[in-house]
């Protein structure tokens, strides 16, 4: 079993407020058990009518902006 992510120590589910366990692609409450996913490395963590099915974000080259 790997250690715990340090950034872990410092999320709390917005959900229930306990503790996150992060993974690779997504980071999940030890307490309710809500899912969030993570994103080139960050965690979405947004309660409400985003969570981890949405896909209303696209990626944009800052070339063009």
């Amino acid at each position: 079993m790997s250690p715990p992510h340090p950034l872990a120590e410092s999320l709390a589910c917005p959900a229930c407020r306990g503790d996150v366990a992060l993974g690779a692609d997504a980071a999940s409450c030890t307490r309710c058990a809500k899912t969030y996913r993570v994103v080139h490395g960050v965690p979405w963590m947004v309660e409400g009518h985003l969570d981890a099915e949405d896909d209303h974000f696209e990626t944009v080259s800052l070339d063009v902006i």
